[in-house]
């Protein structure tokens, strides 16, 4: 019923991510589609699928009717939204929301990671069962009337809903309802998965500790706070019985009822051992046939701030005793994935990404002729969020006005960490996943495909100018930031603007400074960059299309403060301003 038109479209992007409901999970889902529409690199067919993991169906319905309203205020009413509705007009269009959102498509599954049954059953759900998502509702999440389109209790004879999702051949829009009501949906493949899905295992806050440390040791204090009381000795509960944890208190009871099977640390299974089995069991998804040109997905780990080396030890390797099972879990997050490509560990880590060697596989009806070909693996990588306004900590809700203050005031100082909103901390996470496979295997080398960064650390990938016939020399204009680290330390961050090719020959005759800075060059060599502090990248590419008169259009359209700075760029380049005469004659007559 309702299907969403993926088969026909030019591409689909599926991805799962789990803890989906609240905090960075459902920022990583509003930003997800955010950058996926509005990129001028998505194609404009193109489909977003988003299988959204929460613990209950009622959290699934809730975090798809957010959602919807999310991608209705992008689709509709954002300033994205009025430049397509002005460009449209410009050409004589009428632009249609209702298009926009009939690229992505809601789809709910529910698992608890700290239920290892639970794990597997979503796992084989994935590869070998259907999906689908819940009861339709209103844009408010409220319950339709009883009968309506894309219920479960749908009835020919109910007046439909605007919202509700439409029975008639054509219908579109409003009509439509974009992503709810949808079942028996086979998932052929997953490309990105986020392991999200955390808890802290903490009781609460040490409050005069907290005061201490915020006053006196302030950056640390906010940046890998030591002031949470942890629920030491937290395990789940027996994984024969419920999907509940309990505290050390209770666990004598349960070893006696199941002396056989040995705790199993909450935080542990919930922020490590969950996803790793089931991500483990998603091969078949993850995994691309060496035969085509597709590469494998990613699974992108979420990693914290606080996975610093004296949180774990290889003696608790659960962290049941420990005092930072929390800090523990994200520590061994980091080694499991930063390591797993270095050549002495893959012989250990290859039974997991062997697709074979999954339950899901042994439960698949695939045929017996595609099993055994080989298979590209999944790329992994590990991101942080640096820190955020979470309810992950057990801050009361009346004291969160605190919270968000003192995170304002560390952003005032310049700590590049407290991005306050999740919506700003999810940068980096959803960078990787659209990021294509080339780029991210060029920022270390071929080899790397592991790589954790947070929103700070995120790329920016300069703009590519081709310029000159003879192309010998790169320009790059590079663009230099300091900021603070979390324990007050000073760093530069060097980001590149722009790279320019242009002909060696022509610019050190143009300018006696460019001549004396290549002057200790080898003049053999068949390609050389200089790099340039000084200047914007519209007065560069200005002047070097003017030296190479090989002059653009958008040249023409530029504004007086970027004329003011071409003249600037003239003074300390040592470039003759009237070799502008003849451009500036041009933009007066436009």
């Amino acid at each position: 019923m309702g299907l969403p038109p993926w088969e026909t479209s030019d591409g689909q992007f599926f991805v799962l991510i789990t803890g989906a409901n609240s905090g960075l999970g459902f920022a990583i889902a509003s930003r997800l589609i955010d950058e996926f529409i509005t990129s001028p690199a998505t194609p404009p067919n193109k489909h977003l699928i988003l299988i959204l993991s929460t613990r209950a169906p009622i959290k699934t319905r809730f975090t798809i009717s957010r959602l919807r309203a999310h991608l209705r205020k992008l689709a509709d009413y954002s300033p994205y939204a009025k430049s397509l509705r002005r460009k449209a007009a410009a050409q004589g269009n009428v632009y249609k929301w209702e298009d926009m959102v009939q690229r992505v498509h809601f789809l709910g599954v529910e698992v608890d990671l700290c239920n290892l049954k639970s794990v597997y059953e979503l796992a084989d759900k994935l590869v070998n069962g259907t999906i689908g998502s819940p009861d339709a509702t209103t844009m408010d999440g409220l319950k339709l009337p009883h009968g309506s389109p894309g219920t479960q209790s749908f009835s020919k004879d109910i007046k439909q809903d605007d919202w509700a999702l439409s029975q008639k051949e054509g219908s579109i829009g409003a009509q439509r309802s974009w992503g709810w009501g949808l079942s028996g949906i086979k998932v052929p493949r997953i490309d990105a998965v986020f392991l999200n899905a955390s808890i802290g295992g903490w009781k609460g806050l040490n409050w005069p500790q907290a005061f201490w440390d915020v006053a006196f040791d302030t950056v640390e204090a906010l940046s890998r706070p030591k002031y949470k009381v942890p629920d030491v000795g937290r395990v789940t509960d027996a994984q024969l019985g419920s999907s509940t944890s309990k505290s050390s208190a209770e666990l004598t009871q349960s070893s006696v009822s199941s002396p056989e099977e040995p705790p199993l640390g909450a935080v542990f299974c919930s922020n490590i051992f969950g996803h790793y089995i089931l991500t483990h069991e998603l091969m078949p998804l993850l995994s691309r046939p060496a035969s085509t040109s597709a590469p494998g997905g990613k699974v992108i780990w979420i990693s914290s701030l606080e996975a610093v080396e004296e949180a774990f030890t290889i003696d608790d390797f659960q962290a049941i005793k420990s005092y930072t099972a929390y800090e523990s879990s994200k520590r061994l997050t980091d080694l499991l994935v930063l390591t797993s490509d270095l050549p002495s560990v893959q012989h250990i880590s290859a039974p997991f990404f062997d697709s074979s060697n999954t339950i899901t596989i042994s439960k698949s009806k695939t045929d017996s002729d595609s099993v055994g070909i080989p298979l590209v693996k999944p790329k992994i990588y590990v991101t942080h969020p640096g820190n955020f306004v979470s309810d992950l900590m057990p801050i009361p809700s009346f004291m969160m006005w605190g919270y968000v203050l003192v995170f304002w005031l560390m952003r005032f100082f310049g700590s590049p960490w407290h991005h306050i909103d999740p919506y700003n901390s999810a940068v980096s996470s959803v960078w990787v996943a659209l990021t294509d496979d080339e780029v991210l295997d060029n920022m270390q080398g071929t080899r790397c495909v592991v790589v954790k960064m947070s929103q700070a650390q995120v790329p920016h990938v300069p703009l590519s100018i081709a310029i000159g016939p003879d192309s010998g020399l790169t320009i790059r204009l590079v663009e230099e930031e300091y900021a603070t680290g979390p324990v007050g330390d000073v760093f530069i961050n060097t980001k590149a603007l722009a790279t320019m090719k242009v002909s060696w020959k022509l610019l050190e005759n143009s300018s006696g400074k460019f001549k004396a800075q290549l002057a200790d060059h080898f003049k053999e060599s068949t390609e050389i960059a200089v790099g340039l502090y000084e200047g914007i990248v519209k007065s560069l590419e200005l002047w070097f299309r003017v030296l190479h008169r090989n002059m653009m259009d958008d040249v023409y359209d530029i504004s007086i403060k970027d004329v003011w700075e071409a003249i600037e760029v003239a003074g300390y380049q040592d470039f003759q301003t009237q070799k502008l005469n003849e451009w500036f004659g041009k933009c007066l007559e436009r």
